[in-house]
């Protein structure tokens, strides 16, 4: 399969370093022969989603093989309630992190 990702977030965090930057420009165009996907967790608590991906692109590093592992571990379920409410991840990802810590105060 391809995975073609290009935005904003991808920008800023390649200018945190020369890798970070690296494995967004793969993502431009990555070109992937395995994608898992797991996830664990209590479904009234917090869940880690982990997204485990190898492929490559041919205009990064001349094809070399990536191996990208990104794990979330999060409340997912009111993540994605509000995701579906908003227009912009971001503003929900926000959302959920200000209920997750009113709910923290409050123990």
């Amino acid at each position: 399969g391809v995975i073609q990702y290009t935005g904003d977030a991808g920008d800023a965090a390649g200018q945190a370093n020369e890798y970070s930057k690296m494995a967004f420009d793969a993502l431009k165009d990555f070109q992937y022969e395995v994608l898992e996907v797991g996830l664990n967790g209590d479904l009234a608590g917090n869940m880690m989603l982990k997204l485990g991906v190898r492929g490559s692109n041919p205009d990064v590093l001349d094809g070399a093989p990536f191996a990208l592992n990104i794990g979330i571990d999060s409340a997912l379920v009111p993540l994605l309630t509000t995701t579906f409410q908003q227009p912009d991840i971001r503003t929900a990802i926000e959302q959920t992190n200000e209920q997750n810590a009113e709910e923290g105060a409050q123990r």
